[in-house]
């Protein structure tokens, strides 16, 4: 590893498998590789024969180093299969002895049945894994696939509904629910001008609130 994992801004991205976690982590590094944090209109890389590069399912835990104009970051993309639950715990229990982290937590947004029992399964695991950790962590909680919900009208009550499915989830926890966006992670659009935002906002307040983070 290039950064030990107390002293930099850890972001991790946990929810069902297929919630967008694999994508929107190479939209996030694509993003903060950019020269001045352009924000774009982020597609799904293809390779030549025009097939996606994003690996379909993840394996296990995929950490990523990135270096940028505000900090160290070291993100980490869970898979969301139920048989790497238990090395999750172990493994995020380990990350989070030493300082907080920043936590995205994935939701399929147009399943509305399932979002409540998902939510609050995850925000529970982030909460006994951060459980050891002095300092509060922060919940962002991401609505997916938007682009999948047929009557868009109906998307501002959604976002409101899950919103307050998220706040209830994440007040269980003890830690802190920094907000909830719904994004399209395959195509950002004006959705994705509030997403980074947030996330280079609310890293700004783990590492003030961990003095064990360097702002370099």
């Amino acid at each position: 590893d290039n950064f030990p994992i107390h002293s930099v801004c850890k972001v991790v991205l946990c929810g069902n498998s297929q919630a967008g976690k694999s994508t929107l982590t190479q939209s996030i590094l694509k993003y903060l590789r950019a020269p001045e944090y352009e924000v774009m209109c982020f597609q799904i890389p293809v390779d030549e024969d025009h097939q996606s590069c994003v690996v379909p399912l993840t394996t296990g835990i995929q950490s990523h180093d990135v270096k940028h104009k505000d900090g160290s970051m070291k993100v980490y993309d869970l898979a969301g299969h139920k048989e790497y639950y238990s090395s999750h715990s172990s493994c995020l229990e380990a990350i989070s002895l030493g300082s907080p982290s920043t936590f995205l937590l994935l939701t399929d947004i147009h399943n509305v049945a399932k979002v409540k029992a998902e939510l609050n399964y995850w925000a529970t695991m982030i909460g006994n894994v951060c459980s050891k950790c002095p300092h509060q962590s922060e919940i962002i909680v991401v609505g997916t696939h938007i682009d999948e919900v047929v009557n868009k009208a109906e998307l501002p009550g959604l976002c409101a509904l899950l919103t307050r499915y998220a706040e209830e989830a994440v007040k269980k926890t003890g830690h802190h629910f920094a907000g909830f966006v719904p994004l399209n992670t395959t195509h950002f659009t004006s959705h994705g001008k509030e997403f980074f935002p947030l996330l280079l906002a609310t890293n700004d307040v783990v590492r003030k609130n961990s003095p064990a983070i360097s702002l370099s």
